[in-house]
């Protein structure tokens, strides 16, 4: 059974709960498939208003360590792909005073986060 990039995140948010590390989920589009197209258009055009860029990463793990001021994932289910908006994101987080990752799956990304909080 193939486990959706939504429930392996949802799985490294409570693990970031239950052991206590600061977590915050970057919202976008993709969670407004519940919406009516005209809502989710309507939602759309408010979030890019705000701000929100396509591909940026799906989580923040806001701690200072190994003189990185943050930790973002690009959450991925096992056969997800990364876009090259996400490429692009990734390569400026990474150039730009943080950490960031593309990991496929939930394993994976409680990995990133303990190998980067070690050191926090």
């Amino acid at each position: 059974m193939r486990i959706s990039e939504h429930d392996h995140q949802k799985t490294v948010v409570s693990y970031c709960k239950a052991k206590k590390i600061p977590v915050v989920a970057i919202p976008n589009a993709q969670a407004l498939s519940f919406l009516n197209r005209d809502a989710a258009m309507r939602v759309v055009a408010k979030l890019k208003a705000e701000g929100m860029a396509k591909g940026f990463p799906d989580i923040l793990i806001p701690l200072v360590s190994n003189n990185k001021s943050g930790l973002f994932i690009e959450m991925k289910s096992s056969n997800g792909r990364v876009s090259p908006e996400q490429k692009e994101w990734i390569y400026q987080l990474n150039n730009s005073g943080y950490k960031a990752a593309v990991c496929y799956g939930a394993d994976e990304a409680i990995k990133t986060i303990d190998e980067y909080v070690k050191n926090a």
